[in-house]
């Protein structure tokens, strides 16, 4: 039983008070005079609808003041005191004695504040003040709602005990969420309780409670609410499994002090969150009907007898899949807990993944299978690094740079390409980021991403961005001069190297024109990438580049490809004319040839 903050006057039923639990010293100090304007919400129930009206406090007065029964002399606080009307919080008739009467008397009560707060959704969403149980005054004969000031509310409540605020405000809100979220899960929440005698979320931890909120850890009523409606327990499931939505702050601008693994990483983290929010508001359709109440009474009054309709032998079937799926649903959420607590440490550290990419490359099934550049020109190597970039391809990355840094100028950027190449590499193509050459095949109708390479000019001409390399079965013999004369050891070749490089921050694309002197090495039997070296004129350009807008190019694209009847051809020359970046025809037919495959099986 926790303490009762918001009553009736015992003598006087036009009169009530919340009992803010502050001392009139701290209540001064907390300069909360200005909240007495803040404004709540009364519902009255007349003309066969609910009415609202909005409805403030008046004064703030000394409990010793007041005549109650609820507080003491000794322990006086301040009381807010406002019209109204004899009642009770939905949280104290909620914890009255479970007897068959006041059973009914809860029953009553949550369905009127279902209701009300249905018709306040339809009348005000934006001013409806959304209160736990304890913000919300139900007159004795149930023909009026008040929904307190919500600040007013949660001030008075927020810095009581655990059990205190919870009981109030904690088991109902998830503030998180947008507002028709929030407002269906507090629904939820009241008819969760009348129908199980429980919460969903009942841990009096606030941080505990909050990551059961997040990973939607509750005993869901489809599986536990033997005989009910499915449609119902759905409704009520689906509302309480709602996320907020994921946003991701960009540190820096682009091309701001930020190298490439940041970015990338920055990119992976914008396009998860785009893919789950969509996803998530996809889920949340059903937030737009309204709440099944006249379902919820119907089951209610007779929930004892569907209960007794089912036979001992499917109720045991039933309990034992329920008790199966809590028992699966903890495990998950051990796994999901454990993984969040210690991805970060994974994700932030280069050198772990570095570390993770070689012992990949250890443990796999053959080690002949491994790319090699032996036989390569040194022209082929440099093709097999940036297809290696193009497709973040970490073995191809591996074998043309050796595993060694290849610094200077963009060091910082290549040793860490291992990050987005690990990154990237652990994304299913389904998930949606495609090099720039594959969206124009296919971009699944705007959902999918760039980050890639086009336009790569080798030594001024144009070069391969799908070459994969030898492999150590094929136990090529060492590349050597046209004369066929062998290279020496620590020999060293210089090719230049231009090309775009697109990276996707949704809602826009960075587009960067890249010019890079590639160095490579004789280095036992092979040509291997050195180092990289970059002109300060084009690290100038880089970071002076202008982004686009990804949702205007996918409208480009769609209206182009309907134009020319999906001639892709004449698409990309189309689209070369506001943006320079396109992938050449070239480019386009090795992703096709690339591209049929991989996804030939599919």
């Amino acid at each position: 039983m926790t303490k009762i903050i918001l009553f009736s006057h015992p003598q006087d039923d036009s009169t009530i008070f919340l009992n803010t639990l502050k001392t009139e010293n701290a209540y001064t100090k907390a300069k909360t005079s200005d909240l007495l304007q803040e404004e709540g919400m009364l519902a009255e129930f007349y003309n066969n609808q609910w009415n609202f009206s909005p409805w403030k406090f008046t004064e703030p007065v000394l409990s010793s003041f007041e005549p109650t029964v609820y507080t003491q002399k000794d322990d006086e606080t301040v009381l807010l005191k406002g019209s109204g009307f004899k009642g009770k919080s939905l949280k104290d008739i909620l914890e009255l004695e479970p007897t068959e009467e006041n059973l009914q008397l809860q029953k009553k009560a949550s369905i009127t504040a279902l209701e009300s707060i249905e018709a306040a959704i339809k009348t005000n969403l934006q001013k409806y003040p959304n209160n736990g149980a304890g913000g919300i005054f139900i007159a004795d004969d149930f023909s009026k709602v008040l929904f307190l000031p919500q600040e007013n509310f949660e001030r008075s409540v927020e810095l009581s005990s655990a059990e205190h605020y919870s009981a109030n405000s904690g088991f109902y809100i998830f503030r998180k969420l947008s507002k028709l979220k929030a407002v269906r899960f507090t629904q939820s929440v009241i008819a969760y309780r009348i129908l199980t005698g429980k919460f969903p979320f009942a841990n009096t931890d606030s941080v505990k409670r909050y990551e059961d909120f997040i990973d939607h850890n509750f005993d869901s009523l489809t599986l536990n609410l033997f005989g009910a409606p499915e449609d119902l327990t759905a409704y009520i499931d689906g509302c309480l499994s709602r996320s907020p939505e994921k946003v991701v702050y960009e540190k820096a601008r682009y091309g701001d002090k930020r190298n490439l693994t940041e970015s990338i990483l920055y990119h992976t983290q914008v396009n998860s969150a785009k893919k789950f929010n969509n996803a998530e508001s996809k889920n949340s359709e059903l937030l737009q009907k309204d709440f099944p109440i006249a379902q919820l009474k119907e089951f209610i009054e007779q929930q004892k007898n569907c209960l007794e309709q089912i036979d001992s032998d499917r109720l045991a079937e039933l309990k034992k899949t329920a008790e199966k799926e809590k028992s699966s649903r903890a495990k998950r959420i051990k796994r999901l807990r454990f993984w969040k607590t210690n991805w970060p440490r994974f994700a932030a550290s280069a050198v772990m993944i570095s570390i993770l990419s070689l012992f990949y490359i250890w443990i796999a099934d053959d080690m002949k299978e491994r790319t090699t550049t032996k036989g390569l020109t040194s022209f082929q190597v440099a093709e097999l690094f940036m297809s290696g970039i193009n497709t973040a391809n970490v073995l191809s990355i591996q074998a043309a740079t050796g595993g060694r840094a290849v610094g200077n100028t963009t060091e910082a950027q290549v040793s860490n390409i291992y990050v987005a190449a690990q990154t990237r590499a652990m994304m299913n193509k389904n998930m949606g980021t495609y090099s720039p050459a594959e969206w124009l095949i296919d971009n699944n109708n705007g959902q999918c991403t760039i980050f890639g390479v086009s336009q790569l000019k080798i030594d001024g001409k144009p070069a391969r961005l799908m070459a994969t390399g030898p492999i150590v079965r094929d136990k090529l013999p060492p590349v050597t001069r046209e004369d066929g004369t062998p290279f020496q050891e620590g020999e060293k070749v210089k090719h230049s190297v231009e090309y775009q490089l697109l990276i996707t921050e949704y809602p826009i694309v960075h587009h960067n024109l890249y010019r890079e002197n590639l160095i490579f090495i004789f280095h036992k039997g092979k040509w291997e990438l050195d180092r990289i070296t970059q002109d300060k004129e084009n690290i100038d350009a880089i970071n002076n580049s202008q982004p686009f807008s990804y949702d205007e190019l996918y409208k480009d694209y769609k209206e182009a490809m309907e134009l020319f009847q999906g001639d892709l051809v004449k698409t990309c020359d189309k689209l070369l004319e506001k943006y320079d970046w396109i992938s050449t025809n070239q480019e386009v037919m090795e992703a096709m040839e690339h591209w049929n495959l991989t996804h030939k099986s599919n």
